[in-house]
């Protein structure tokens, strides 16, 4: 904005003082012509004066400190654009408070959390199916499955930590107020379970996925310079692995720890565990008390045949459940 005033300043002082109250310096440059005496410069920059410049002047000059300000304007737009693309790719790889702290300098974030609570999921029957179906349709596959997963996960305000391969890994409890974190770890393992019957594999068989939960003490961190990643680190995250590997098609296999926690944080889950029947062998662990999470029936419109399978070692459907 230009103000070019004969001989009162008192309106582009006025203007420019009522324009700082929306708009600050960086986003609006202001230039003001005045004739030499007419008007206190150092009140005019108080104010939020950009620019002054004396009369009588040449228009030329004018002109180029006019389009040198535009051009200030213009960069500074583009640096905030790139600022704001770049804060949001953080945001979308690492917790938004984490994405936060690097942004503001902190170079190195370690930290330990006396109690998270984890997830792992892995594709049942996927190596079988990726060695007969062209790559690209398992990449599509994967897509949608793990696209439908990360929805879920906004909805269940749960933690994405990564995928490898056909696995899905999530946490909750490592952010501040997240106390009910094993419960919301709970509801986003029952909807991925459900979900995962509405989804063909590329062979056309029924998608059914293992899943794995526990709950405990844990370190996190990011780690790397390129495509850095925010990581869990500890014992905890072992058994959670353990419980997916040991678990069953189409079931949700917890810990003794996180059936503890969940029902710690409502007591009403109780009655949604059933202790499996033998203790676990997992490596490097040795035998373990675990829990199945009973299912729910299937949905009255959905087809004979869809509901989850049933083994001598997993506990038929029941009545029992929320998801």
């Amino acid at each position: 904005v230009v103000f070019n005033q004969e001989n009162d300043d008192l309106g582009a002082v006025e203007a420019t003082e009522k324009v700082r109250q929306f708009l600050p310096n960086e986003f609006l440059k202001v230039l003001v012509c005045f004739l030499e005496g007419s008007m206190d410069v150092k009140k005019a920059f108080d104010v939020g004066v950009s620019e002054v410049q004396r009369r009588p002047f040449q228009p030329v000059i004018l002109f180029e400190r006019a389009k040198a300000i535009a051009a200030q304007r213009e960069l500074l737009v583009k640096l905030l654009a790139e600022a704001t693309r770049q804060g949001q790719l953080l945001s979308s790889i690492l917790p938004e408070q984490v994405a936060h702290r690097l942004q503001m300098g902190e170079a190195q974030i370690a930290e330990s959390h006396p109690e998270v609570s984890l997830f792992f999921s892995d594709v049942c029957g996927f190596t079988l199916m990726s060695a007969s179906v062209p790559t690209r349709e398992v990449v599509v596959f994967l897509n949608k499955l793990f696209c439908t997963m990360d929805v879920l996960s906004d909805h269940c305000q749960v933690f994405k930590v990564e995928t490898i391969g056909d696995a899905y890994m999530a946490a909750c409890g490592h952010l501040e107020g997240q106390t009910d974190h094993a419960k919301r770890l709970l509801k986003f393992a029952r909807l991925v379970r459900r979900t995962a019957r509405t989804i063909k594999m590329p062979t056309g068989a029924t998608l059914r996925v293992r899943i794995g939960l526990n709950s405990g003490p844990a370190y996190t961190g990011v780690v790397g310079l390129k495509c850095p990643r925010f990581c869990f680190f500890g014992d905890t995250v072992n058994t959670a692995a353990r419980m997916e590997q040991t678990g069953e098609p189409g079931h949700i296999h917890v810990s003794e720890s996180f059936r503890e926690v969940a029902v710690r944080q409502d007591s009403d889950l109780n009655a949604h565990f059933l202790e499996r029947p033998n203790p676990v062998e997992a490596k490097g662990k040795g035998k373990l008390k675990t829990f199945w999470v009973l299912p729910a029936p299937p949905p009255p419109e959905e087809e004979e045949g869809t509901s989850e399978p049933t083994t001598a070692s997993v506990p038929p459907p029941t009545k029992c459940g929320f998801g």
